[in-house]
């Protein structure tokens, strides 16, 4: 359908946004308990092996341009293998979506509306969320090209306000975790990585403009890694010890901007807008579940789907975060290594699975 149908613009948008809301909000903190002023290698070590598996995504975009992932191991692998990656990619857009989630929880719910309680607050959030998958990834991704600037421009803005007074010294003397230490970091925390995911529900359905993905989206994303690495640089060197009580980097970073006036602190007017970032990417990491179940279901009806997803966020949000500080050491302590298998897992046998059908199709065009 059409509504399923995106360009390849709209594409990087959504992801850049959904990096957003998964590098900057509460990742910087976890890992600044974790390894102190090494947390920015970590976020470089990790955005490493994200661009390697991204390189392999575009690879698969390459290969086999219009057809899906679905597709791709129904016709390679059978249809049995095929319902069990699309049930572990299911599983894990639906731990991933309860991140921006809770982000959004701890701004709205904490911040601003705490005499409200947080079940019946997000039941407003469930309905734009639901609402936003349900009208399709097209959707989402005008979306994103709606708001892109003024989210780019509130991000770069609270790193710079909070550049004007960090003291980056910091950070010095570079390495003192050990590598152990710190492999076993981002481990913990590969769920915070790997947003190349999205595109394994994306990919089939990016315009084929000759473009598709190109390999020159590398070197974006690796752009905007460094400018993170810059941020959590920032962010430790204004709270250094106490880094790690804080709850986002975005909602932190400007504490010291020295933009008080009568009627407040202006900066929070660029924390709010870049919440945006996380509902955004709460309702593409919904809309790519509920693109899975719809698949699972043999395209029984896609509403019921987005119904159902929506419904397993908010009962994880309810069953993991009756308390966010006890979810998110469940969330390190659990999900880290299956996590991790699953975004090394997939790309590798989606890559196999289109150098099959690849082969396949070329095979059948010298046969006619």
């Amino acid at each position: 359908m059409n509504k399923f149908q995106l360009s390849r613009r709209q594409a990087l948008l959504v992801f850049l946004i959904c990096t957003i809301s998964s590098k900057l909000q509460l990742l910087p903190c976890l890992l600044s308990g974790a390894v102190g002023k090494d947390l920015w290698i970590i976020l470089l070590f990790g955005g490493c092996i994200d661009i390697f598996f991204l390189f392999l995504t575009i690879l698969i975009n390459k290969i086999c341009p219009n057809t899906t992932i679905h597709d791709m191991l129904r016709n390679s692998f059978g249809k049995v293998f095929s319902f069990i990656v699309g049930a572990l990619l299911l599983i894990y857009l639906i731990i991933t979506a309860t991140l921006p989630y809770e982000a959004v929880r701890d701004v709205f719910a904490s911040n601003l509306f705490d005499s409200i309680p947080w079940q019946i607050f997000s039941l407003f959030l469930l309905f734009c969320v639901g609402y936003l998958a349900f009208s399709g990834i097209k959707t989402l991704g005008r979306t994103a090209e709606l708001y892109h600037g003024i989210l780019f421009f509130c991000v770069v803005g609270l790193v710079m306000l909070g550049a004007i007074h960090s003291d980056f010294s910091q950070v010095l003397p570079i390495g003192q975790s050990t590598i152990p230490k710190m492999l076993q970091t981002y481990v913990s925390h590969s769920l915070w990585f790997g947003d190349y995911m999205i595109f394994f529900v994306l990919i089939g359905r990016i315009k084929d403009e000759k473009t598709g993905l190109k390999f020159k989206d590398l070197l974006l994303f690796a752009a905007v890694m460094v400018f993170y690495a810059v941020a959590y640089i920032t962010f430790y060197g204004l709270y250094t010890i106490t880094a790690a009580t804080q709850t986002s980097l975005l909602s932190s970073i400007s504490a010291f901007s020295m933009l008080n006036l009568d009627i407040g602190r202006i900066d929070w007017f660029l924390v709010l807008l870049s919440q945006i970032a996380s509902v955004i990417s709460c309702c593409t990491y919904i809309s790519c579940a509920a693109d899975c179940l719809f698949q699972l279901s043999r395209k029984k009806n896609y509403t019921v789907c987005v119904i159902l997803c929506s419904i397993f966020l908010y009962a994880s949000d309810l069953f993991f975060f009756k308390n966010i500080e006890q979810g998110i050491v469940f969330y390190t302590k659990y999900t880290g290594s299956i996590c991790l298998i699953i975004q090394t897992a997939i790309p590798i046998i989606c890559l196999v699975a289109a150098i099959i059908v690849h082969k396949k199709k070329r095979r059948q065009l010298c046969e006619n």
